[in-house]
């Protein structure tokens, strides 16, 4: 049996250019979908075999998932719903149990998408939260630390 690898992505060196919880999505020819969570994901193969070709998925609990590559239609890394315009005049306020972040309405928003980083105002960002309203609450922040925080602004179907 002939096995040659076509192309294969390392996920671990791509997960710093994606955010956490962000999804990997095989779109398939007959409509349907399946997501794969990109943090659980260890090796993306195209994979050429006498019988075709196949694209594999190795997560890192040593499971395997194995599909035709006739039957996908897509591959899309993303979190697969548009964002809108980013949110103005965000408000901070802090205290020594919280923070509360305060913006402007966003034209076709539905939910908007909270990130905070630890280390900097431009990296570092993790997703905490997602909200419907124009404020959030942060709780789990430490007196004295610092904080730095994005908003995203989504509009979801």
């Amino acid at each position: 049996m002939k096995n040659r690898i076509v192309m294969m992505f390392m996920i671990a060196a791509m997960s710093a250019l994606l955010f956490a919880g962000d999804l990997m999505r095989i779109n398939y020819v007959d409509g349907t979908s399946q997501d794969f969570e990109v943090s659980t994901i260890e090796k993306l193969t195209f994979v050429d075999y006498d019988v075709g070709d196949v694209i594999r998925v190795n997560n890192a609990d040593g499971t395997m998932h194995n599909d035709s590559i006739n039957t996908v239609d897509k591959l899309r890394f993303s979190d697969f719903i548009p964002f809108l315009g980013a949110p103005q005049n965000l408000q901070i306020m802090s205290s020594s149990s919280d923070v509360i972040l305060r913006w402007d309405y966003v034209d076709y928003a539905t939910e908007y998408l909270i990130y905070r980083s630890e280390i900097g105002p431009y990296t570092g960002f993790l997703k905490i939260d997602t909200t419907t309203r124009r404020d959030y609450q942060d709780t789990n922040i430490l007196s004295g630390d610092k904080y730095f925080y994005m908003i995203k602004a989504r509009f979801s179907q």
